[in-house]
This record gives structure tokens, C-alpha cells and sequence, in this order.
């Protein structure tokens, strides 16, 4: 992934519990109980289209 190759870190299939500034970070707080810090956070969410046909 072109993303990561730039340093990065993409994480998927995790909900946002929290985001907390902390000492000029932000540290992300996840609902399964991970803890990411950051300088900058974007949360993107989306659905898959459905492509079967009726």
C-alpha cells in the first residue's frame, strides 16, 4: 500500500471509542481496548455496495 510506504499507519475494521489530546498527540482509543498515538487522525466510514443482482 502506497500509504504505509510513506510512513503511514492505516487501520481498518476498528470503531473509534475516543480520541484524547495528550502532549501534542492524539491518542485513539479503540472498543476493543487498542491504543494508537497520532498527529493526525482520520476516521472514514463507508458501506460496501451490494453488486448482486435482484
Amino acid at each position: 500500500m502506497q500509504l504505509t510506504s510513506k510512513g503511514v499507519k492505516v487501520i481498518t475494521g476498528r470503531a473509534v471509542q475516543s480520541i484524547e489530546n495528550k502532549n501534542n498527540s492524539l491518542l485513539v482509543h479503540t472498543a476493543t481496548g487498542e491504543t494508537s498515538t497520532a498527529y493526525m487522525v482520520l476516521v472514514v466510514t463507508g458501506v460496501k455496495p451490494s453488486t448482486q443482482l435482484a
